[in-house]
């Protein structure tokens, strides 16, 4: 019954997907051409049509219901106990796509917050870009691995390294953009390490452990979904 639960999160998510996308077939495209882009914006919402903009909040959305999918599976093996019921099942996939939310919302304002300060303006404009098209890209490419992940046992490490790899080459890119952008002189290949173990390790780190921290209190029940 939970497994049912999961596949209509995955069947919502590929129907409002297609529909997102077959009604602007320009968001791929625009979501590709802007993670290579360095040319000056006046804003990040310069060229992107009132739909778009919608249609890359809906895949930021997804990307936070399949990575809550994802944690579900690896601790349910990883821990050998299974949320076998839907309330469960639903308890924490609702948890930890509401932790993801905040955490990618919180990640936006603490780049616009340390961009602000250190940093030039347009060069933050461009960057807060790239974070939105990497979010929208991230739906679109771990789609089918989790969804593999989640219902093909023989699949299970593939998929998982699959997606741990993925996340590994965001890192890399990340931190090449920031250095074209943002650290580009020699001298601040330091405040680049810095930044990078203060703006997206420490952070992934902490998400993870909040993550299994809250696997475990729905398996034992202290968490309840109706507040």
């Amino acid at each position: 019954v939970s497994s049912d639960f999961v596949f209509c999160l995955f069947l919502l998510c590929f129907f409002l997907f297609t529909r997102t996308v077959g009604k602007q077939l320009k968001i791929l495209p625009s979501v590709l051409g802007e993670l290579f882009s360095f040319k000056d914006r006046h804003s990040i919402f310069a060229e992107t049509t009132r739909e778009e903009w919608y249609g890359r909040l809906f895949l930021g959305l997804q990307v936070c219901i399949l990575l809550s999918v994802f944690s579900l599976r690896y601790f349910s093996v990883d821990s050998g106990v299974i949320l076998n019921t839907p309330l469960k099942t639903m308890e924490f996939i609702f948890y930890a796509t509401l932790v993801f939310i905040l955490f990618f919302v919180f990640k936006w304002f603490l780049y616009t917050i340390i961009g602000s300060v250190f940093f030039e303006r347009t060069a933050l404009q461009i960057w807060k870009s790239n974070y939105l098209s990497l979010i929208s890209y991230t739906s679109i490419f771990l789609f089918l691995p989790i969804f593999l992940f989640f219902y093909n046992d023989a699949l299970f490490d593939i998929c998982f390294y699959t997606v741990i790899v993925y996340f590994i080459l965001i890192e890399i890119f990340i931190s090449y953009r920031s250095f074209v952008l943002f650290f580009h002189k020699p001298h601040t290949l330091l405040y680049l390490f810095l930044y990078l173990c203060g703006q997206e390790i420490l952070p992934l780190f902490f998400l993870w452990k909040t993550m299994a921290h809250m696997f475990n209190l729905v398996e034992k029940s202290v968490l309840t979904l109706w507040l």
